[in-house]
C-alpha cells in the first residue's frame, strides 16, 4: 500500500474522520503495516501490548474467553475499523485475542505517538466522542443479543459486512460466522439448512448466493439498523 492509500484510509477512519491533513500525514509517517496470514493471531488476550491498529483489509475477530473456558466472540472487525485503543489508557494489555480470519493487512500505531497527538484538543475532542460510540456499540451488542433470534443476527451480519447483495464471496468459515452472530455451529447449520430448502441462501465454496426474498423478508430489521447506525 502506497503511503497516499495509507493517508485516505486514515482520513476515512471513524476515529480520524475530520482531523486535519497534517495530523493525519503524522499518523502515516508514525504507522507500521503488516500482512498477516490466515488463522494467524495478531495478539493474545492477558498480553502486554503498546499499540493500537487500523484493519487495511480483510476480517479479525476479536474473541474473549470466559472462566469456564468458553470463547466469546466479541466483534468482527470490517476495513477502515479502529482496534485494540484500550491499551492506550485503560490497560497495558489485550483484554481480548485477536483472530485473523482471512488474508489480511493492519496498520499499527504506537500507544507514545498518539499520546503525544493528543495534546491537540482537536484530536483530543474526536477521541472521546470515539469512546462514546464504543460504548454505544456495547450497549447496542447486549440489545441485539437478546432482541434477535439467529437468522435475524445472520442478515445483519450479511449487511453489516458486505450489504445487501445477491452474491457475496465469503473470506471466512461458516464456523467463524457462527461465533460472529452468537450462534452454535449446530443452530447455524440448521439455520441455513432451513433457508437454503427455502430457497433463500445457498452457500457454495466461499460463495454465499442470497435471493432478493430473504432482504425483502427483513426489510424492516435492515431499516431499524440504518436508522441506528
Amino acid at each position: 500500500m502506497s503511503q497516499k492509500l495509507l493517508l485516505n484510509l486514515l482520513r476515512e477512519a471513524p476515529l480520524f474522520r475530520g482531523l486535519n491533513d497534517d495530523v493525519c500525514r503524522r499518523l502515516a509517517e508514525f504507522s507500521i503495516r503488516r500482512q498477516l496470514a490466515r488463522r494467524e493471531t495478531l495478539f493474545r488476550e492477558g498480553t502486554g501490548g503498546d499499540c493500537f491498529f487500523i484493519l487495511i483489509s480483510g476480517r479479525i475477530q476479536l474473541q474473549k474467553s470466559t472462566p469456564d473456558g468458553r470463547i466469546v466472540v466479541i466483534r468482527t472487525v470490517r476495513p477502515g475499523e479502529v482496534f485494540a485503543e484500550v491499551v492506550l489508557f485503560e490497560s497495558p494489555v489485550y483484554p481480548v485475542t485477536a483472530e485473523v480470519l482471512c488474508k489480511s493487512e493492519v496498520c499499527a500505531i504506537a500507544r507514545c505517538d498518539l499520546l503525544h497527538l493528543l495534546d491537540e484538543r482537536g484530536f483530543r475532542d474526536e477521541w472521546i466522542k470515539m469512546l462514546m460510540n464504543k460504548q454505544r456499540y456495547l450497549t447496542d451488542r447486549v440489545r441485539y443479543l437478546m432482541a434477535y433470534d439467529v437468522e435475524e443476527r445472520f442478515c445483519i451480519f450479511l449487511n453489516e459486512q458486505y450489504g445487501c447483495r445477491p452474491k457475496v464471496h465469503m473470506e471466512i468459515s461458516k464456523q467463524s460466522v457462527a461465533a460472529a452472530i452468537s450462534a452454535t455451529p449446530e443452530t447455524f447449520s440448521r439455520m441455513l439448512g432451513r433457508l437454503k430448502s427455502e430457497g433463500l441462501i445457498k452457500w457454495t465454496a466461499g460463495e454465499v448466493q442470497v435471493d432478493e426474498r430473504f432482504w425483502k423478508r427483513h426489510a424492516v430489521l435492515l431499516e431499524e439498523q440504518e436508522q441506528n447506525a
